[in-house]
């Protein structure tokens, strides 16, 4: 099994099941998957065959998930980086994972623009007035191409970089199947059902942001982004969306359980949560069983590397 092919089993099995919103933009299985195979073939006029590296500096948005989708249908290898690094960290990983195209957005313009001065990396742009020298996102949406080589379990489906206490962020290569098998444990561990419905926060640079992407692929379900955190917008999401799981990091659940909206908000659907990236203190948990009521509740730790 293949990342890609996890996305077009989706789009085959229920190809109505809404697959991603974003503010009042929405795509289908079927969609995303037409879009991801359009986007795919725009990456690879850029050059871009298997094994070779994307450098992403998007926040969480409906183009971010086409792109790591159309990558996944390509054999290219996203690498999403910090939407807060500085111009020097962009060039490091840059130049660290061999990224031969780079996308970013007005918040990353500054930052990716100076790391790639000097530099062959083709620059696309994901917004409104792409600046000079560069490629608008919406210009690579044309026609579906095959990959260069067929993609195999064994190839490259993601490098995401993680930072110890000390140096350099080190980048942190996984597989198809890999990444497959965390798509699938992430939904056995949380319970999860056909046609959950998850927010998206926590960022797509992020192995939590990355298992709950796809792990809604493999149930159908819905990632509802929010490209920037306030638990007042959480809160108004849950209620809209009628979301059914939460993954966060504790700090997250700290400010939604303490959010003086929670009371007035009804966020009755949520039915799981589990969080990572630190421990939860044993008030906290209790706060969050009384908000939420959950069916399930879990902790997972080193998601990243294993």
């Amino acid at each position: 099994m293949t990342l890609g092919e996890l996305l077009a089993r989706a789009a085959l099995r229920r190809p109505e099941a809404a697959a991603v919103v974003d503010g009042d933009r929405q795509l289908t299985y079927a969609e995303l998957d037409r879009r991801a195979a359009g986007a795919a073939g725009g990456l690879a006029r850029l050059g871009v065959g298997t094994r070779d590296r994307v450098l992403i500096a998007l926040k969480n948005r409906l183009e971010h998930v086409v792109a790591y989708w159309a990558l996944q249908k390509l054999g290219g290898v996203p690498t999403p980086v910090n939407f807060r690094f500085a111009a020097g960290e962009m060039k490091y990983v840059l130049e660290d994972a061999g990224a031969r195209v780079a996308l970013f957005e007005e918040s990353t313009a500054a930052a990716v623009l100076e790391a790639a001065r000097g530099t062959s990396v083709r620059l696309v742009y994901v917004g409104e007035k792409a600046p000079a020298n560069t490629i608008a996102f919406d210009d690579l949406l044309g026609n579906p191409a095959p990959a260069p080589e067929p993609v195999a379990e064994n190839d490259l489906s993601l490098i995401l970089y993680t930072s110890g206490t000390t140096g350099r962020p080190k980048g942190v290569p996984r597989t198809h199947k890999n990444h497959y098998a965390g798509a699938v444990a992430h939904v056995i561990q949380c319970g999860y059902a056909w046609g959950e419905r998850t927010l998206g926060v926590m960022p797509l640079y992020h192995t939590m942001g990355i298992h709950s992407l796809t792990s809604m692929a493999a149930v159908n379900g819905c990632f509802v982004c929010q490209p920037d955190w306030s638990p007042a917008g959480a809160l108004r999401l849950i209620a809209r969306e009628r979301l059914t799981a939460l993954y966060l990091i504790p700090t997250l659940f700290h400010e939604l359980v303490h959010a003086p909206e929670l009371s007035r908000t009804d966020v009755a659907s949520v039915k799981k949560l589990a969080y990572a990236g630190a421990p939860m203190l044993v008030p906290l948990t209790e706060a969050c069983a009384k908000a939420f009521r959950p069916d399930v509740f879990v902790n997972h730790y080193g998601s990243t590397e294993i």
